[in-house]
């Protein structure tokens, strides 16, 4: 970037500005200090003349294939967030307890629905920071859809008779 060279799949003149344009109304370091703040502004700042006009060409080009990648995205950071292990289910059951079959079913019942309802909230909080980074255009309507279709089919594992 230091040489002024265009960045590629990124049109430098002809492209559609952003939308909704995020402005950088963060005035300017006075030279004493420097803080998280300028942190933060550098990369709002970097998200806004970089990242959202190469993210709307994609959008314009495929927008249900973009709301496809956003949720993935969103899904995959979301999985791989937080997760327990199952071995730390068995902490709070006594040694006398380990053996008994039932009992480590429904431990194991127990885990996998509180993963399965920690998936469904860290993947709409994914959802709503890319809304306040304005990254979802056109598709947020298709995005929540995507994650109630979601929702639904992980309360269907709740209603499944074995559970």
């Amino acid at each position: 970037m230091a040489k002024q060279k265009p960045l590629p799949g990124v049109r430098q003149s002809r492209h559609s500005p952003t939308w909704p344009f995020l402005s950088d109304n963060r005035p300017a370091a006075n030279g004493l200090a420097s803080n998280g703040g300028d942190y933060v502004a550098s990369r709002r700042s970097l998200l806004t003349r970089f990242a959202l006009p190469w993210l709307f060409e994609l959008h314009n080009l495929q927008p249900d294939f973009y709301c496809e990648v956003l949720f993935e995205t969103c899904l995959q950071a979301a999985k791989d967030k937080d997760c327990l292990e199952p071995a730390a289910m068995l902490d709070n059951v006594g040694q006398e307890n380990v053996h008994s079959p039932s009992l480590l079913i429904h431990l194991f019942i127990d885990y996998f629905l509180v993963q399965l309802n920690k998936i469904c909230d860290d993947l709409l909080r994914s959802i709503i920071k890319l809304c306040q980074y304005s990254v979802v255009f056109s598709v947020f309507d298709a995005l929540f859809i995507r994650w109630l279709d979601f929702v639904h089919d992980a309360n269907q594992i709740n209603k499944v008779g074995i559970f």
